[in-house]
């Protein structure tokens, strides 16, 4: 078998020290594309003569002539480097599909390919997917750079009351705690692949209503994944999550977390937060909005934060209410003669959002706006002018959120139009409609009551700021 080779038989040699020189400067002609390669070997071939890597480079066959080459470090993980001027990349596909040299095989193995090229990437991934490797985290950069000449005419001055001197070695303290990259890949917390997602979703179909607001969260996420509306991760304790145990987290202009666990102890939970640095604990001045937080999980996310001696800044209190699909299909509802119903639409966010109790919160007028244009909405119009009196919007939980209707056009029923239309359009497409209703706000549970909405368990909205 290919992983039991030799290794004199493995496809790929390694290349003499002394021979890495002239591989870096085959890179020199072919600028800026092949710019990181060369300094990326330059910087190891001064580490190795300094003794500070165990580094090894490879060629296929033994020919490195077209700058196809691979290296290898096993310090602190299985670290990949891969080049290639030869643009079929024909070379580069055959080695990885041969080599022994790359670990494939072992099992609970960490692989890291560094700093590749957007070339190779497809090649890679192939690889992967041939050999069923799980992909545990991508991040995608571009490469800027400044010729010689213009870097030697900035000019600049220091400050009065800082001065500028080479880094020492204490120094690594100070960076790590707010390097944005510093997650270690031995993290409790492992990415789930957003191929595994629709599955993480579907296991909380047999928990209703208990798990109901995860489940159509997880799915307007996957929705919104496939569309690139956001850049959200999800997580999962030890690379697990048949227990339902996950911590998703979404970096805006606040680090926003969603948990969830069908784990009753919580101890799971507990004890991912306790120990990942996947949420940034403690940087500084950070707000972290955990939403929504379900009841049982509240005490588990309360007591990290107090723990951890980051300030509670504000904690808004639901509970969810839900409508069955039988129940909402019966509704029925007549539009009055001087109001016409339809689609929210993206400038109606200038009414919407100076008059939305939760606006500081978000920074609601983009948060608004992404609602109405990835979920929709539904609102009751003036036929005179086309004012907005009411309006309902399907929220980043898959649910019914921000029904309200305009100060001077209260109590004629609008709201009442409204939530019935929306549970009836989504209960029409096969979704089950819930809400969270803030539990000192009356007049919304007495109409969800009348409604036929059940009342289930207490659901939070955590804000709290890092020293």
């Amino acid at each position: 078998m290919a992983d039991n080779k030799t290794q004199n038989d493995d496809i790929l040699q390694e290349i003499p020290d002394e021979q890495l020189p002239a591989l870096r400067d085959l890179f020199k002609g072919r600028w800026p594309y092949a710019l990181h390669a060369y300094y990326w070997l330059d910087n190891y071939i001064d580490w190795k003569k300094r003794n500070i890597t165990k580094i090894k480079f490879y060629c296929p066959e033994g020919r490195w002539d077209d700058g196809t080459f691979i290296a290898t470090e096993d310090e602190p993980l299985h670290t990949i480097f891969l080049f290639s001027l030869e643009k079929s990349c024909n070379r580069l596909r055959n080695a990885l599909s041969k080599t022994s040299k790359i670990r494939w095989t072992q099992e609970n193995f960490t692989i890291f390919f560094l700093a590749i090229h957007e070339d190779f990437q497809p090649t890679i991934m192939n690889e992967l997917a041939v050999r069923g490797i799980t992909v545990n985290h991508r991040d995608i950069a571009n490469m800027w750079w400044i010729p010689k000449a213009d870097a030697l005419k900035y000019d600049y001055t220091i400050p009065g009351e800082v001065y500028l001197a080479a880094l020492k070695e204490e120094d690594v303290d100070a960076i790590d705690s707010v390097w944005p990259h510093r997650v270690a890949m031995d993290d409790i917390l492992e990415e789930i692949p957003d191929e595994q997602l629709p599955a993480l979703r579907d296991l909380f179909k047999g928990y209703w209503p208990f798990a109901m607001h995860a489940y159509y969260w997880v799915d307007n996420y996957i929705e919104w994944k496939k569309r690139n509306i956001t850049n959200i991760r999800f997580y999962c304790p030890e690379g697990r999550w048949d227990d339902g145990t996950f911590i998703a987290i979404e970096d805006d202009t606040v680090l926003c977390v969603f948990v969830f666990s069908l784990d009753k102890s919580n101890d799971r939970l507990r004890n991912a937060l306790s120990k990942t640095s996947r949420i940034k604990w403690d940087q500084e001045s950070l707000r972290i909005s955990f939403r929504p937080v379900h009841e049982v999980h509240k005490p588990v996310i309360l007591n990290e934060l107090n723990k951890r001696g980051i300030t509670l800044k504000c904690q808004v209190d639901t509970r969810l209410w839900w409508i069955s699909i039988e129940d909402a299909l019966n509704y029925e509802y007549d539009i009055p003669s001087d109001v016409y119903l339809a689609p929210l639409k993206k400038e109606d966010v200038d009414i919407i959002e100076p008059v939305w109790p939760h606006r500081a919160e978000y920074s609601a007028k983009i948060y608004l706006t992404s609602l109405i244009t990835a979920n929709g909405g539904f609102g009751l119009y003036s036929k005179l002018d086309g004012t907005l009196y009411s309006w309902v919007l399907k929220n980043n939980f898959g649910g019914m959120g921000i029904l309200q209707t305009a100060e001077q056009h209260k109590r004629k029923g609008y709201g009442r139009i409204l939530a019935k239309h929306f549970s009836k359009y989504w209960a029409q497409k096969g979704c089950c409609v819930f809400c969270f209703i803030v539990t000192h706000n009356n007049a919304s549970v007495q109409l969800f009551k009348q409604l036929g909405y059940k009342q289930e368990h207490g659901v939070s909205w955590i804000h709290a700021v890092t020293k």
